[in-house]
C-alpha cells in the first residue's frame, strides 16, 4: 500500500502534467485563433479587392465568405468545421465580441 508521502507526490506529478496540458491547449488555441483572424481578414481583403460587396451584417455572411475563399481542407476543417457552418473556435470568436 502507498504510503501519504508518496500518494502526495503521485498528485503534485498529476498537477504538473495537468497544468502542462492546459498550457498547450491554450497555445493550441491561441494559434487557431491567429490563423482564423488571418484568414477571415484575408478573405474580406480578397473580396473588396475583387470588387465584391461585404456585407458582414450576420454570422453567416462571414462564414458563407469563407467558405468561398477558404481551399486547403485543413484549413476549411479548422475553420469551417466538420459540418461546414464555422468550427467552435470560429463560433465563440464571433459570439464572444457580440455584447460587447
Amino acid at each position: 500500500m502507498a504510503t501519504l508521502e508518496e500518494l502526495k507526490k503521485k498528485k503534485a506529478q498529476l498537477e504538473a502534467r495537468i497544468q502542462a496540458a492546459e498550457a498547450k491547449q491554450k497555445n493550441a488555441d491561441r494559434k487557431l485563433e491567429a490563423r482564423i483572424k488571418i484568414i477571415a481578414g484575408s478573405a474580406i481583403l480578397n473580396a473588396i479587392k475583387n470588387g465584391f460587396s461585404v456585407n458582414l451584417d450576420k454570422p453567416e455572411d462571414l462564414i458563407h465568405l469563407l467558405d468561398a475563399f477558404i481551399t486547403r481542407s485543413t484549413d476549411r476543417k479548422a475553420i469551417l468545421g466538420e459540418n461546414g457552418h464555422g468550427s467552435p473556435m470560429l463560433i465563440s470568436m464571433i459570439f464572444s465580441h457580440k455584447s460587447e
